[in-house]
């Protein structure tokens, strides 16, 4: 037990979680197009590694009081480690950067420089985050672009590609609009989060209701033979699983929950793809 909640808080709070999240739905889009390419996986997971841990140390940093207590001390007895991780992570960041076509770079360098102006350090309610309404939408944009940048150079040969872009996107819309419930009691109300507007019920509605619309999505690009068969299937079983999850948020709104189960869903329809490959 003593191994498995240490594992957990590796895993969790030095945000290699939600790294492995974002590797494991570009891998799942990368199946998709026929094409994976190690280094950008590499690269998203390093980028994603980056992103979360500038915003938490911030955090760690200049509020402490916003982070729980739990991840407060893990982060205050780890700091060596993390801090040369990330330093690895942003070495690893730069070399493959250099490598990306011009479009790509182009993309990456916006992306960045919306991360970055999240959240502004020691500068309390300061960046993109406290725009009202606003922060579900640029999180879910970072986290679709990223997820397609390998593929930008050949979207122009892509059958209904903004169809597919759109699909993911609002796949991550749905799961995100979660997270924005366990921040209601941290978040101003001026933010006018979507659960702060509809309320915690019609914000796992609204998810669930998402979630449909891309399990039909899914179909018809199967109908139009863009995926296969299998394809499909894992999809639609990772929709019915987070509809799923999203009707248990009420019983079990914990940050183990959030941070652990929901952020799982990507990485269990990659580990599905991936399966696959060795049928």
């Amino acid at each position: 037990m003593k191994y498995t909640q240490s594992l957990y808080r590796l895993l969790i709070y030095s945000n290699t979680w939600v790294a492995l999240s974002l590797v494991s739905f570009t891998y799942f889009i990368s199946r998709l197009f026929g094409t994976v390419t190690p280094s950008s996986l590499v690269l998203n997971f390093s980028l994603a590694y980056l992103a979360y841990n500038y915003m938490h140390w911030n955090t760690f940093i200049f509020h402490p009081q916003k982070l729980n207590k739990n991840k407060r001390i893990w982060m205050s007895k780890n700091t060596r480690i993390i801090l040369t991780t990330t330093l690895a992570t942003a070495f690893t960041s730069i070399y493959l950067y250099l490598k990306l076509p011009h479009a790509q770079k182009i993309t990456v360098t916006a992306v960045g420089v919306l991360s970055l102006m999240y959240i502004f350090p020691a500068k309390p309610n300061r960046g993109l985050r406290w725009i009202p309404v606003f922060k579900v939408f640029l999180i879910v944009s970072i986290w679709s672009t990223m997820a397609f940048i390998p593929f930008i150079n050949s979207w122009p040969s892509l059958h209904h590609n903004i169809l597919i872009f759109v699909t993911f996107w609002i796949y991550i819309f749905a799961l995100t609009i979660l997270f924005d419930i366990q921040d209601m009691n941290t978040d101003a109300y001026h933010l006018r989060t979507i659960p702060q507007l509809l309320g915690v019920q019609n914000t796992i509605r609204l998810s669930q209701g998402c979630l449909i619309i891309v399990a039909l999505l899914f179909i018809y690009l199967k109908s139009q033979h863009l995926i296969t068969i299998n394809y499909v299937r894992v999809a639609l079983f990772n929709i019915a699983l987070a509809i799923y999850t999203a009707s248990r948020l009420p019983q079990n709104n914990t940050h183990r929950f959030f941070e652990l189960w929901l952020e799982s869903l990507p990485i269990a329809a990659g580990l599905s793809v991936w399966l696959l490959t060795l049928i």
